[in-house]
């Protein structure tokens, strides 16, 4: 039997695999109801939009309760799936980044790909999905860690706190204070976020964790010292 170190001491083992249960009972059950031919176009696209953030959150979770990296790497190409099936659907919204939680979601689909390594093919399958090109400064120039010629950008779309961010991409020698700052207010910074205070739920918390892998994403693309942020409470260093 595999022993999980928990990263996160939010709430206790039991938690943590109840969660994971759900999240994949969720799943199948959306997919299950997303594929019947009754099931009217709209809310399709609604039970498959729920259906990725939900294997996202699963992606995210796996690594909140302590499984291995390899666990979460083999998790991430179907939260890709489900993105790729909810894209792909008749009257599904469009995935536009003016939505902060469709920015996050879509932040953290480029940040776990660089941190997992995915190939070629994989990151070429999701940033065609993810579309937005050249509206987000600090997208443009994860992606263009791995994929070059993309188009670039100086706009920052949510200055506050990601500003932080392509500080420190620009500025490689300064680029450790620019990541301690947003540490520094990165939970505060992200109040606005559906995820946010999930573990201050009295009843039933959606909990998942608070992890930052846009910066973890930066700190392994352009192999940046993490040494004086290493252990903070919201940076993933397993993934780095």
């Amino acid at each position: 039997m595999t022993v999980l170190v928990q990263r996160s001491s939010m709430f206790d083992a039991a938690f943590y695999e109840r969660k994971v249960a759900l999240r994949e009972k969720f799943i199948d059950t959306f997919a299950k109801k997303a594929a019947d031919p009754t099931t009217a176009p709209a809310h399709r696209a609604s039970l498959l939009y729920n259906r990725f953030r939900l294997h996202l959150e699963l992606v995210i979770l796996r690594y909140t309760r302590g499984e291995s990296v390899a666990a979460v790497q083999a998790e991430w190409p179907g939260a890709l799936a489900a993105f790729t099936d909810y894209r792909r659907a008749p009257q599904a919204e469009p995935f536009d980044f003016l939505l902060f939680d469709n920015y996050i979601l879509g932040l953290w689909l480029v940040s776990l790909a660089i941190l997992v390594r995915v190939n070629d093919e994989t990151w070429a399958q999701l940033v065609t999905q993810l579309d937005n090109e050249g509206r987000d400064a600090v997208v443009e120039r994860l992606i263009a860690t791995r994929q070059k010629g993309r188009k670039q950008t100086s706009t920052v779309m949510y200055p506050n706190p990601y500003r932080e961010l392509l500080a420190a991409m620009d500025n490689k020698d300064a680029a450790t204070s620019h990541l301690q700052a947003f540490l520094k207010e990165y939970y505060s910074n992200m109040s606005r976020a559906y995820w946010h205070d999930s573990d201050k739920q009295n009843k039933d918390p959606a909990f998942f964790g608070y992890w930052a892998f846009e910066l973890a994403a930066i700190v392994k693309a352009l192999n940046i010292d993490d040494t004086s942020f290493h252990d903070h409470l919201y940076y993933p260093k397993d993934l780095v």
